[in-house]
């Protein structure tokens, strides 16, 4: 059999090389320089649907998800046991933890019944006070009235009733100023 040679520019024999870069005239193949030209890391052959690079860096948030998602498949290779595993997690961590915060919750709810009944109570006492108050004061002003001023049964009645009246200190004593004057 005769060697022919291939009548490019100095490549190697067509025969040697046929099949594996291309080089036949009017056919898609692409030489051996598109290949090398196009090898890298983001593709980049025409017509292709490979990503450029300018893809990669936009899904660069997907990407990072994408390698967590395959580290943990490496890390669980059998998606059965990465559940069994996130369910042991489970009763080990967070079951105490959310028997815990319920256990807070009702605590938190019995302190506020409670303080709600302690706030009650002390509504009740300010007003008991203010009115033991009132009546002191009362009981002071009536008597000074009593002692400084020469006052008949009736007159000391009217004192009495008019005291019984007052709700505030305040209008407590400006009835015993009023009375003193006159």
């Amino acid at each position: 059999m005769v060697e022919t040679k291939a009548m490019s520019l100095g490549h190697r024999d067509y025969e040697a090389n046929e099949g594996k870069y291309g080089g036949n005239k009017g056919d898609e193949s692409k030489s051996h320089r598109d290949y090398e030209a196009n090898e890298g890391k983001y593709g980049g052959n025409k017509g292709d649907e490979s990503k450029s690079h300018r893809d990669y860096e936009a899904n660069e948030g997907e990407t990072s998800e994408t390698a967590r998602t395959n580290a943990s498949l490496r890390k669980y290779p059998n998606a059965k046991s990465a559940s069994e595993e996130v369910r042991t997690y489970a009763k080990d961590r967070l079951r105490p933890a959310v028997r815990e915060n319920k256990e807070l919750k009702t605590e938190v709810q019995q302190l506020r019944e409670k303080n709600e009944e302690y706030r009650k109570a002390l509504n009740v006492f300010k007003t008991k006070l203010n009115e033991v108050a009132v009546f002191n004061s009362n009981l002071a002003y009536a008597t000074r009235l009593f002692t400084e001023h020469s006052t008949t049964k009736q007159e000391k009645i009217n004192v009495l009733r008019r005291f019984d009246s007052v709700e505030t200190l305040k209008e407590s004593k400006s009835l015993y100023k009023t009375i003193k004057k006159t």
